[in-house]
C-alpha cells in the first residue's frame, strides 16, 4: 500500500499502487519500491527521474515544529518528529543530515505558518549545505481571516560528499507568526562510486 508524505509531494508505494493512482497531482513524486523507479507526474503523465538503486540505505522523513513562533532572525528549524530515518543519517539533536555516502540527494521540504491578525510580509526558509546558503524560498502572508496560511517550500537536487552536511533554516520579518509546522524529506538518489 502507498504511503504518502504530506507537504512533500512524495509518495511510496508498489508499481501497481502507482498505476492505480485515481488523482495524481502535478509535481507528485512517486517511488516505486519493487522497480526502483522514481519519477514525477507533469500533470498528464508519469516521467521517469531516475532508478534509485541505494533508496533503501538512505531516508529521512520528519514533521512537525519544534516551535511556537517563527524567529525574527535566521534559526535553525527541526521537525518535532521523526517518521522515517533509514541509514541514520539525520540528527534529531543537532538537526543536520550527514550524508553517508557521495551521491545525488532529493531534498524536499515546507514550512508553514498562518496569521492570527496581521500580514506577515515576509518569511524566509533556507536549505544550507555544510552551512552555507544552497537553496532559498520566499513566501508573503496577505492577512484575510484568522488562520490564514502561507507555505514555502524547497524542492531541489543537492550533489553532495559524504559528512557533508544539510540544514534548515527560516526567518519571519513580523512577530508573532504563528508556526505551523515542517515537513522535510531527503532521500539517496544514486550513489557515486570512489
Amino acid at each position: 500500500m502507498a504511503k504518502s508524505f504530506p507537504n512533500t509531494g512524495a509518495t511510496v508505494g508498489l508499481a501497481a499502487d502507482r498505476t492505480a493512482l485515481t488523482s495524481p497531482f502535478a509535481g507528485m513524486q512517486f517511488y516505486e519500491t519493487d522497480t526502483k523507479k522514481l519519477f514525477i507526474y507533469n500533470g498528464s503523465i508519469w516521467n521517469l527521474i531516475s532508478i534509485v538503486p541505494n533508496v533503501s540505505q538512505t531516508f529521512f522523513y520528519g514533521t512537525g515544529g519544534n516551535t511556537a513562533n517563527l524567529p525574527a532572525t535566521s534559526t535553525l528549524v527541526k521537525p518535532a518528529t521523526v517518521v522515517n530515518n533509514i541509514g541514520s543519517a539525520y540528527n534529531s539533536t543537532t538537526g543536520l543530515f550527514t550524508a553517508p555516502v557521495d551521491g545525488l540527494y532529493l531534498v524536499n521540504a515546507n514550512v508553514s505558518t498562518y496569521s492570527s491578525g496581521t500580514d506577515i510580509p515576509a518569511m524566509t526558509f533556507n536549505l544550507q549545505l555544510n552551512s552555507s546558503s544552497y537553496a532559498t524560498g520566499y513566501s508573503f502572508i496577505k492577512y484575510i481571516s484568522t488562520g490564514t496560511h502561507t507555505n514555502v517550500r524547497i524542492n531541489t537536487l543537492v550533489p553532495m560528499s559524504a559528512t557533508n552536511t544539510l540544514s534548515f533554516y527560516v526567518t519571519c520579518s513580523q512577530t508573532p507568526p504563528y508556526y505551523g509546522g515542517t515537513d522535510f524529506m531527503v532521500l539517496l538518489l544514486n550513489s557515486i562510486p570512489s
